[in-house]
């Protein structure tokens, strides 16, 4: 197993939650919806940190975990994948999907 795999196995297993967008330097869509994404997930889901990696250096970590295109965004929620985007990822439907359960997680 990797290191960057183990420290982020140690991350879903530590965190209440935790968001990993997965990009790619040839991707210009990871580009330009990463900072949306950022944003969203500061102002309305503070309490999920957001992790980036960028599979050009990490491809063993994406393949590990199942990652096969780009962009792709796992959300652990409670220790466990509770979501996966992959390729079409809508800010606003991403805000939506995961209120109930950020709601119910941090009892906010």
């Amino acid at each position: 197993m990797s290191e960057q795999l183990e420290r982020l196995r140690q991350r879903i297993a530590t965190d209440e939650a935790l968001a990993v967008y997965f990009s790619a330097e040839s991707c210009a869509v990871c580009h330009s919806l990463y900072p949306r994404i950022e944003q969203m997930m500061g102002q309305d889901y503070p309490r999920i940190p957001l992790l980036r990696i960028k599979l050009d250096e990490e491809p063993e970590l994406g393949a590990q975990l199942g990652v096969l295109s780009v962009p792709t965004l796992i959300v652990y929620l409670d220790h466990q994948e509770a979501r996966r985007y992959v390729r079409q990822i809508g800010v606003e439907a991403l805000r939506q999907e995961l209120a109930r359960p950020y709601a119910l997680l941090f009892n906010d």
